[in-house]
């Protein structure tokens, strides 16, 4: 990864704090999560599809008020854990400024209670708040079963 500037580090670090607050359960996880979310964004998840008779990727959107943060299970006492993927074979984080916007791309690998579940891309858009900072607009991302290679890799 190229060194990054300022603001740079400022909306990799707020990214990688949304993907930490899933290892913190209860109200004070989800108020974490929330609190690096703009109020009128929006997050879309592109998953296969868990039935054979619907079309893959299944494509659902979530507001990130009420339904992105809703769909963890912030009592349900498992172990999650997502974390970033920068590696070899074109997985690396990106992350562009332009004064007030940014977009951090980072590839990821999912963990519910030790078990990888799926690994993907993460696309955040975010913008920076004259009051409030750097806040996360949008979160795109992409989810695959891991492969064996992917197993391998991150087991």
């Amino acid at each position: 990864m190229v060194p990054l500037s300022h603001d740079g580090e400022i909306v990799l670090a707020l990214c990688k704090k949304l993907l930490n607050t899933l290892r913190i359960m209860g109200p004070d996880g989800r108020a974490q999560f929330i609190s690096t979310l703009a109020p009128g964004g929006q997050a879309c998840h592109a998953r296969p599809s868990l039935d054979p008779s619907i079309p893959s990727p299944v494509i659902s959107y979530e507001d990130n008020k009420e339904s992105f943060p809703n769909r963890i299970d912030w009592d349900s006492g498992n172990d999650y854990e997502e974390g970033i993927d920068d590696g070899d074979d074109g997985r690396e984080i990106v992350v562009l400024v332009d004064h007030d916007i940014a977009m951090v791309w980072t590839p990821y690998w999912f963990k519910n209670n030790g078990q990888l579940t799926h690994v993907g891309t993460n696309c955040f858009t975010l913008a920076k708040d004259p009051v409030e900072g750097w806040k996360i607009v949008g979160m795109t991302d992409t989810g695959r079963w891991p492969s064996d290679e992917d197993k391998k890799r991150l087991l």
